[in-house]
């Protein structure tokens, strides 16, 4: 899809492998697919494939471009790994805002290559699971060291953006788990870094979005100047 359509229901994206030497990207793209891809697109599948680049512009990703599956989209993102360097506000597996109004099935997954920015994430970028949409993350896990401001180790910021406690929807972590380190680079407590998600979205009334699962998920990285009951610290 694009800016102005829709995309195609009923495809597989099976075993693309991207090395990428001297290349870059185009803000909001990702390796394997672009922004707005399976906008509003049911039964898309994106397995086995992987990216081996660094990721230096606005808003790239190792596999998928910011917008995966809105707007009614259904992806299942499996079986995918990426080892490039995070630079310029990008994201390891998929940028920003999949799954809003939408569902991402993500599983089987990780990513490798260090975080070296501000405003990244080493999975899923922020606003996922926008718009009332829902994001499930399970048996994944990212191994880079995350040095920067404002980044996290898998999953961004401003979780369930636009959506409502009430919703059906959400983010969903299963099975998942962060080695790096994390270090924030200037110390200051409203610029600290994650090991593991962003601050969800604070609605009207002034509290947390709600809908937030996780199971079985853990932090082993050492996490140097940040603030774990402000970033780590998930609501109740």
């Amino acid at each position: 899809g694009d800016a102005s359509n829709n995309g195609f229901s009923n495809v597989n994206i099976t075993n693309i492998n991207i090395k990428a030497d001297n290349s870059t990207l185009t803000n909001s793209s990702g390796w394997v697919v672009q922004q707005n891809f399976a906008k509003a697109a049911t039964n898309v599948v994106i397995d086995n494939c992987s990216s081996n680049g660094d990721l230096t512009n606005l808003n790239n990703a190792g596999i998928a471009g910011d917008n995966l599956a809105i707007n009614g989209g259904e992806v299942i993102v499996r079986n995918c790994h990426t080892t490039g360097i995070i630079y310029g506000a990008s994201h390891g597996l998929i940028s920003n805002n999949c799954g809003r109004n939408g569902y991402v099935l993500i599983e089987n997954c990780y990513t490798t290559g260090n975080i070296l920015s501000s405003f990244s994430a080493g999975l899923v970028g922020d606003l996922c699971a926008s718009n009332n949409g829902t994001v499930k993350i399970n048996n994944c896990f990212t191994t880079g060291n995350i040095s920067g401001r404002l980044c996290q180790g898998l999953v961004g910021r401003f979780i369930g953006s636009g959506s409502s406690t009430i919703s059906t929807g959400g983010l969903y972590i299963t099975n998942s788990y962060t080695l790096g380190n994390v270090t924030n680079i200037t110390g200051e407590e409203n610029e600290a870094c994650s090991g593991f998600i962003g601050i969800p979205t604070t609605l009207s009334d002034g509290s947390f979005y709600q809908n937030i699962y996780i199971s079985n998920v853990y932090v082993a990285g050492k996490i140097d100047k940040t603030f774990l009951n402000k970033l780590d610290a998930l609501p109740e």
